[in-house]
């Protein structure tokens, strides 16, 4: 009887060794909170902007000035985004501002009237002029990113909780970015920036999974008139790309976030 005893107190004794041993090996290793913070995923964005293009061409005598201006849209936008926040302030126990800081990289398609001097014809008087051909592509643009944002985050993410299921996070920033742009009458490049907001919500279901609305209003081009790469002997062009909107829905998840800690009823002292 009293070695049943002294077998079941040992049992005891272990189970409550092993325990207390696991929880102080979690809390003994730990990564550092920017990695446990850290995100990566894809986008899809959409670009609205403006296109101006003003266009002179000599040709033997034939002199042909064609100025226009139109409102346009990315018929395509995929992306990849990385990022991180780091912690400012505790507002709650279920709240906390934080510094968002990321990266985005995007590709957009576009599909605008680009003159070109391969359409040229001539009516009936003599006259030249140019036909404007709707391809399916007629530009390409590569964006990157830096947004900065002030983030409140809620639940989960807020404190690197995995019994807390679900989070979100409101925020509002700025967004600088350098763009490059090509199409069949010029190629160049831009820097701008624009304020932005996003919104997301987050579960935790063995990692954090995440998805996000992001929506810019500024000034983002894709390249402008100073910046053009490109030109053609006796062809003067001028054109320009100039975003006024911008809007992107990520998802994401947070690789590190197996390491964060649960809090309970059995480790909370």
């Amino acid at each position: 009887m009293n070695f049943k005893r002294i077998k079941f107190k040992t049992l005891c004794l272990g189970i409550i060794l092993t325990c207390l041993l696991q929880d102080a090996g979690a809390q003994w290793f730990q990564l550092p909170g920017v990695l446990q913070r850290y995100e990566m995923g894809y986008s899809y964005a959409v670009g609205m902007a403006t296109y101006k293009s003003s266009n002179n061409w000599n040709n033997g005598g034939n002199n042909l000035d064609t100025s226009f201006s139109q409102d346009v849209t990315s018929t395509a936008g995929f992306g990849v985004v990385v990022g991180t926040s780091i912690p400012l302030k505790q507002l709650s126990n279920r709240c906390m501002l934080a510094l968002g800081i990321g990266y985005n990289y995007n590709m957009f398609t576009w599909d605008y009237k680009s003159p070109s001097f391969r359409n040229k014809l001539t009516d009936g008087e003599g006259r030249v002029y140019y036909d404007f051909n709707e391809l399916p592509i007629s530009g390409v643009s590569l964006q990157m990113g830096l947004p900065i944002s002030a983030d409140f985050k809620f639940g989960n993410d807020a404190f690197l909780r995995k019994n807390v299921r679900f989070g979100t996070t409101f925020g509002a920033g700025v967004l600088p970015v350098a763009a490059m742009t090509a199409d069949f009458d010029n190629a160049g490049f831009g820097f701008g920036a624009a304020p932005f907001v996003k919104a997301e919500v987050g579960i935790f279901a063995g990692i954090c999974f995440k998805l996000r609305a992001q929506y810019a209003l500024g000034y983002l081009p894709f390249y402008d008139s100073k910046n053009s790469l490109s030109g053609f002997t006796g062809y003067d062009v001028k054109s320009s790309l100039i975003g006024k909107q911008q809007l992107s829905i990520s998802l994401l998840i947070m690789p590190f976030s197996w390491a964060w800690q649960e809090r309970g009823w059995w480790n909370t002292y």
